[in-house]
């Protein structure tokens, strides 16, 4: 920090040092979490669902960089998808700093996609 320089959060207001630095009990859980996660998507009239994702955990701890790799149509964006709320799982549980986002309408996990998640897109 810079002298003279005030510390402003998003909304404009200034935050002292506490609100930036995350109290020690969350810097101890992983940042996101995906609990036995499945994703299923219909298929036509009488066909069974199409399963993408089968019984998948993973845990990323707060600063930790990751790579989720795999063939084409393994599940990947799939999996991204979910942890990073634009999609729901048909079944398990996603996590972020300890917090269940289960049951959250669009409006609470875009607030949290706003400010604990950032993307970015492959376009190809």
């Amino acid at each position: 920090m810079v002298a003279g320089t005030a510390l402003v959060s998003r909304d404009g207001r200034a935050v002292g040092t506490s609100e930036i630095h995350p109290p020690p009990h969350i810097l101890a859980m992983p940042a996101a979490e995906a609990i036995h996660l499945v994703k299923e998507y219909p298929e036509a009239a009488g066909r069974p669902p199409r399963r993408v994702l089968d019984d998948v955990s993973l845990a990323v701890e707060a600063g930790e960089s990751l790579a989720i790799v795999g063939p084409s149509g393994c599940g990947k964006s799939t999996l991204l998808n979910l942890i990073g709320l634009l999609d729901e799982p048909t079944s398990g549980e996603v996590r972020l700093a300890g917090r269940s986002v289960a049951g959250l309408g669009e409006p609470a996990r875009a607030v949290l996609r706003a400010e604990l998640i950032g993307f970015v897109f492959q376009l190809h």
